[in-house]
């Protein structure tokens, strides 16, 4: 069943489950009978969601729905756990999703490409929305600019043998998270804003660039090992490696910085429901987002460890005093392809775009930014140059920046580096990028960025 035909009044907005009648008719009778605690098993669970599954999902199939990864997620179950999962966590849970139309009495803004909009919601509403992902209760959206998906089946289906460790873990995060949520009673929210580029910045951000006259921060210029998860969140915007559309694949086989960082940080989940894949001259902001969940490593090697009581105090608008920039790297598919000017400077524009945020919602302005390999890894981006071009956009907004190397890289070349600039503005870096570019591409010389300027730019 496709989602029903919204008036241009109404496509700004989520449809929310409850707004789909005969999906969600269907849906509450299973929601309500969970909450009567009658589960006699967990196949007995398991078919109630295979049942709400079908109803979105290819219904007229008769064949049971993939939900191997959730067998294999309770198979670690001990019996007490069981228990305590069909018993307790699962009447809560659903009583949790069917508050949904008390919480939800309207939808929820889309934050639609070329609008500077905002979401806010409660601790409550956004544990409602997942509660319902988590149920798959959710159906498909109308618009092609958000993820096709929502809900949690392919994060419940092994597909790929190698990815099914990374998909229980990943499992395991969202039910400490959602475990945690069903006593809450926080008063506190969350903030979900896409911020844009002006047009007129966008026409001229070349001539913008290299007539910059701003200094490199070079006094604070840092290279350290270590994630830019455990920055401190007073201290640092922590820079997100988005996709176009959020959340990458984090409801399936994604095991990247961005997808691990949102099973650190639940509450970024509901970024995958309202916000439109983004634009070149776009990003996105996350807000008071809290951690509760300790993980490490990435991909197939993606652990959860335990619990998170996340400390950082509130602001003065009574949510965490936490900053995250969602922005998206250009994903290469010829690695040279990044040394074209043009794409440099597009790259130039989203970093510094989320470094800047939005300051009428807050004030950040001493914070600086917790980054590393944007864009690098399976988008071929090539760090040396990406470290400079975040290096300048974060100097062109007066931050210091930390670079998180994983402990892998040469801190001393890199430093040493950020030495040898120094004294020079945002303006002469650009200049010696333009330089750069026309000999690797147009001159055809293959020559890292780091060498041309040792042994080709002329001081």
């Amino acid at each position: 069943m496709d989602s029903p035909q919204q008036s241009k009044e109404e496509q700004t907005l989520l449809i929310l489950p409850h707004f789909i009648k005969p999906l969600w008719t269907p849906s509450e009778v299973i929601l309500q009978d969970f909450t009567k605690q009658k589960l006699a098993s967990i196949f007995d669970f398991l078919e109630k969601i295979d049942y709400l599954i079908s109803l979105h999902y290819l219904p007229s199939k008769k064949k049971a729905h993939n939900l191997v990864i959730f067998l294999k997620f309770f198979e670690q179950f001990s019996q007490k756990d069981l228990d305590f999962f069909l018993q307790i966590f699962v009447p809560k849970l659903a009583h949790l999703a069917l508050k949904i139309k008390d919480l939800f009495p309207e939808s929820v803004l889309l934050l639609k490409q070329n609008m500077e909009k905002t979401v806010l919601l409660t601790k409550k509403q956004i544990a409602c929305l997942i509660a319902n992902m988590f149920f798959c209760t959710f159906h498909r959206q109308n618009s092609p600019k958000l993820p096709k998906h929502c809900n949690f089946l392919y994060l419940y289906s092994e597909e790929l043998p190698s990815r099914t460790p990374l998909k229980l873990n990943k499992l395991k995060c969202f039910y400490n998270y959602l475990t945690r949520e069903l006593n809450s009673e926080s008063v506190e929210f969350v903030i979900f804003q896409r911020i844009l580029l002006r047009p007129e910045f966008m026409k001229n951000s070349l001539n913008f660039w290299a007539k910059s006259k701003s200094p490199l921060k070079n006094s604070s210029f840092e290279l350290k090992p270590g994630k830019i998860e455990n920055a401190n969140p007073k201290q640092y915007l922590k820079t997100v490696f988005s996709n176009k559309k959020l959340g990458g694949g984090v409801l399936n086989n994604g095991g990247l910085q961005e997808e691990l960082t949102f099973c650190m940080n639940c509450e970024m989940l509901i970024s995958t429901l309202v916000f439109e894949e983004l634009e070149d001259y776009e990003a996105a902001l996350f807000l008071g987002c809290e951690q509760y969940n300790l993980t490490e490593n990435y991909g197939e090697k993606f652990l959860f460890l335990a619990d998170y009581k996340d400390k950082t105090p509130n602001d003065v608008f009574g949510k965490k005093d936490t900053v995250f920039i969602g922005m998206d790297a250009i994903q290469f598919e010829d690695k040279k392809e990044q040394y074209r000017l043009n794409l440099i400077v597009r790259e130039l524009n989203k970093a510094y775009l989320g470094f800047q945020t939005c300051d009428s919602i807050e004030n950040n302005n001493d914070r600086a930014i917790a980054t590393g390999k944007w864009g690098c890894g399976d988008f071929q981006g090539d760090f040396e140059l990406k470290m400079i071009i975040q290096w300048l956009a974060a100097s062109e907004n007066k931050r210091d920046i930390r670079f998180y190397l994983n402990g892998e890289e040469d801190e001393k070349k890199y430093q040493g580096f950020s030495e040898r600039m120094k004294g020079k503005n945002v303006g002469e870096m650009v200049g010696i990028l333009k330089d750069f570019s026309k000999t690797y591409v147009d001159d055809n010389v293959d020559v890292g960025v780091f060498e041309f300027i040792r042994d080709f730019w002329n001081e």
